[in-house]
């Protein structure tokens, strides 16, 4: 049987935990949406610089969430600018990525030995998650 991993605190992407979260609270759970896409589109903010969600939500996003979870312990950049990255995850397990420039476009792959059991739930987590990953590449390279 493959052992539950619990984070704490939890990634504030989680696309479960946060609306969950929001809603014990009795926050209104679109403030999700809001806290994702000024995330998203500015990965070095911090909870306290989101607009318009309520100061006591700032507060308690910053005592349940982080916002990355994922850092980088390895880089190395190779002379056609490709560049290798190994990343930690919150629970210590490591994946690998790769971004390769090519004129007109780039190309990330993601590998990963972080394995899931089987069940629809796992999965969904596990598509979530990757899709995470990739965007935190995707802002890592075009910085």
């Amino acid at each position: 049987m493959v052992k539950k991993r619990t984070l704490r605190p939890l990634p504030v992407f989680d696309q479960k935990a946060l609306p969950e979260f929001l809603q014990t609270h009795d926050f209104k759970e679109v403030h999700a949406l809001t806290i994702w896409r000024y995330l998203a589109q500015r990965p070095e903010a911090s909870f306290a610089d989101i607009p318009g969600i309520p100061k006591t939500l700032r507060t308690q996003l910053r005592e349940h969430f982080v916002p990355f979870t994922t850092s980088v312990t390895t880089e190395q950049r190779s002379a056609d600018g490709t560049v290798k990255l190994l990343l930690q995850l919150q629970d210590k397990h490591e994946i690998e990525a790769v971004i390769m420039r090519h004129k007109g476009r780039n190309t990330l792959c993601v590998s990963s030995q972080v394995g899931l059991a089987r069940s629809s739930s796992n999965l969904h987590m596990l598509i979530a998650w990757r899709q995470f990953a990739m965007w935190c590449l995707w802002a890592w390279a075009s910085r």
